[in-house]
Parts: C-alpha cells; sequence; structure tokens
C-alpha cells in the first residue's frame, strides 16, 4: 500500500479530533500539548497543526497563547450549520437524515415578483423554473425555488441529474459560471410551500432568497428556499469580534 496523501492524513486527523471531541475522550475542555496529541494520533506535529487549524476556523476549539488549545463540545455536535456548508443534502444528513433529492423539469415562465427585483429583469423577460424538493426520512423538508433567466439557460439540452449543487447544475445548462452567492433570511407564510410540508397555510415559514452571481458579476440565478417547521434546524457559529 502507498503513502497516504498529505491531504488525506490531515482530513483524517480533523475526523479523529472531531470523533474525541464529540465523544467526550478528553478531561474538561482541554486538548493535550501538541507533542502528546501528535504522538496519540500516530501523525507529525506539522499535519496535526493542519487538523487544528481547521477545527479552529470551524470555531470547534479555541487557541489561547500560553494556556492551550481548547474545544467546545456543544458546537463539535451541532448540525445545520450554514456558516460550514449550504449544501442541503448534508444539513439533512448531518441532523441523522436519510435525505434525497427529487428535480422538476424546468418550465419557460413570467418571473416571480422577487425575481424580478433581485435579477434586474426587464419587463419582456422571461425565465427559467423549476424546483428542487429535498426530503429528510421521506418527508418534504426543503423546497428550493429556482428561477434562471432565458439569455442564460439551454431548455434543449436539460437533464434530469442527479444533481447535487446548484453550481454544478449551472455549468451543465446555462451560460458561465456562478461564483458567488447572496442570502436575505426572512419569513412567510406560502400557501405552496404550506401545501407541500402538509402543514396550515397560515404558519410562518422559514424563508431565504438566494442570488447568484457569475463571474462578470450578473445576477443569473434566483432561488426561494423555504424550510419544513421542525423538521429542520438551522444554526450559525460566530467568534465574537
Amino acid at each position: 500500500m502507498g503513502k497516504l496523501k498529505r491531504d488525506t492524513l490531515q482530513e483524517q486527523a480533523v475526523m479523529a479530533l472531531l470523533g474525541m471531541i464529540k465523544e467526550g475522550y478528553f478531561a474538561d475542555n482541554r486538548l493535550p500539548a501538541e507533542e502528546e496529541l501528535a504522538q496519540m494520533l500516530g501523525i507529525s506535529r506539522g499535519t496535526l497543526r493542519e487538523a487544528l487549524h481547521v477545527l479552529d476556523k470551524a470555531c470547534i476549539i479555541t487557541k489561547k497563547q500560553g494556556k492551550g488549545t481548547y474545544f467546545h463540545r456543544d458546537i463539535a455536535l451541532l448540525g445545520g450549520r450554514l456558516d460550514l456548508t449550504i449544501d442541503f443534502i448534508e444539513i439533512l444528513e448531518g441532523q441523522g437524515g436519510v435525505a434525497r433529492l427529487e428535480t422538476s423539469r424546468p418550465a419557460k415562465t413570467a418571473p416571480s415578483a422577487e425575481a424580478k427585483v433581485k435579477l434586474r429583469l426587464k419587463p419582456e423577460e422571461e425565465v427559467w423554473s423549476f424546483d428542487w424538493l429535498y426530503f429528510k426520512n421521506e418527508s418534504p423538508a426543503i423546497l428550493a425555488e429556482i428561477e434562471i433567466p432565458h439569455r442564460y439557460f439551454s431548455a434543449a439540452d436539460w437533464q434530469p441529474g442527479p444533481w447535487r449543487t446548484l453550481t454544478e447544475y449551472y455549468r451543465r445548462h446555462c451560460v458561465g459560471e456562478l461564483v458567488k452567492m447572496a442570502i436575505w433570511m426572512k419569513s412567510r407564510s406560502y400557501d405552496r410551500a404550506a401545501g407541500i410540508f402538509q402543514v396550515d397555510a397560515a404558519t410562518p415559514l422559514t424563508w431565504w432568497e438566494e442570488v447568484w452571481y457569475t463571474l462578470e458579476d450578473n445576477p443569473a440565478c434566483y432561488v426561494g428556499v423555504y424550510f419544513k417547521p421542525c423538521l429542520v434546524e438551522l444554526a450559525l457559529v460566530t467568534s465574537p469580534p
């Protein structure tokens, strides 16, 4: 068997440390000294430091000069962290669910009022609209209503998938490349999503709007996302300024 690649060793070290933190392997909430920890994991101190850097960026550990390295078990156990991923499959699976995605065939339509504003569309412009519906343990959990301006989309070349990310889908079907995304987080009641989620139509739903931008800084994709109450939990972790 050949040597493991360095990035594979780092990833293994991250997962090993994360597992030990989650399982309460260490006393109090401090990690052992680097030399001891590296020996324990059977890796070099350089690889250990790379792994610790990953955990530090994820807010799972805090390094204090002269005091040592502290870990935060509650944060390590937290699922649905938007500061780490916006991959809904990953979020649902991270919360102990079996996740799958259903996609609808695109149809040319007039844009929604929200997409018209966010994408800065002209009055006569049309969009290609389609849904991505995410299931958690076979229950509808997340509805994503996607709109792409007609000038970017190639409907004749549409493929049903499977797809994992919108950037992958866009790269396959559209002109250009999506490189950045902005999110506006809101809430509202919405009959269509309520019907899919089988909740009362007046139920307030967590709703966010996504706008995806191309390399040329053009708003090229709008997504309205709705989350089923009590089924999907979203979290955000940050450090104080």
